[in-house]
């Protein structure tokens, strides 16, 4: 599955990489371990075309950032233009739950354009996913694609990526925690849309 976003595309699958070689591992601590991994590949005259990174690089795990003792920008910027001039490419994952944090520009960005899917009562849904307490943005909002187009392009500003890996989740499977929070990683049953109609399981792949 692919995402247009206006200046790219997004990569939301493997289909259409199925006759390339992929690299993808969740638990890399840093970027040097990163770069043993493509010199590994390198040294043992294995292909390879696509570096796919798990949330490991974000800055406590916040989508759109970089970890900045673990994985500096500048840092991580070099690594990927080393890729491109090896004709290979690199792909970060992004989660579509955003932090509840304030000064984090994807949140704030996020509360003034109010692109949060909402509770049953109208409020911004707020879950628990990996950064913590989070918010998810609402794909059928007018907004939304404006918001998200922004902060993918801030983001490729900082390191040129080649696409996204973007992971999410569906309906149904989460609960309350008895205190108004969604102990969950996937999509509850009773969030509401931006007009509060109800989520439905025609479009929970807008996070998938």
């Amino acid at each position: 599955m692919f995402l247009s976003t206006g200046f790219l595309v997004c990569v939301c699958g493997y289909s259409h990489h199925h006759h390339h070689h992929h690299h993808h591992r969740y638990g890399y601590k840093d970027i040097h371990e990163l770069k043993s991994v493509i010199q590994g590949y390198a040294q043992a005259k294995l292909p390879l075309d696509t570096l796919w990174s798990d949330i490991d690089h974000m800055d406590s795990r916040k989508d759109f950032t970089f970890d900045p003792v673990n994985y500096p920008v500048k840092a991580m910027a070099d690594l990927v233009n080393d890729l491109h001039a090896n004709k290979q490419q690199w792909v970060p994952i992004v989660d579509p739950a955003i932090k509840v944090e304030r000064g984090y520009d994807a949140y704030e960005r996020g509360c003034e354009d109010k692109v949060w899917m909402l509770d049953a009562v109208g409020n911004p849904l707020l879950g628990r996913m990996w950064p913590g307490v989070t918010h998810w943005p609402d794909f059928m909002h007018e907004k939304t694609k404006g918001w998200w187009e922004r902060q993918l392009k801030e983001y490729h500003k900082q390191v040129a990526f080649d696409g996204i890996w973007l992971v999410g989740g569906g309906r149904g499977m989460g609960h309350h925690d008895g205190g108004g929070m969604v102990n969950t990683i996937i999509m509850i049953a009773d969030s509401r849309y931006f007009n509060l109609s109800p989520h439905r399981y025609d479009t929970h792949t807008g996070y998938e």
